[in-house]
């Protein structure tokens, strides 16, 4: 069994929809995701 559009990003593209949507929404949780880390980061670097 495959998963899965068989027409992957062209199906996007004919529909209008491209990927900016998507890449906002992952680059906003990698930055809080980098910002619930900088205590950790901090905490590590104070220890040497």
């Amino acid at each position: 069994m495959k998963l899965g559009n068989p027409n992957g990003a062209e199906a996007l593209r004919q529909a209008g929809k491209g990927g900016g949507t998507l890449q906002d929404t992952v680059g906003r949780n990698a930055d809080a995701r980098s910002q619930g880390l900088a205590p950790l980061i901090d905490a590590i670097r104070a220890d040497g």
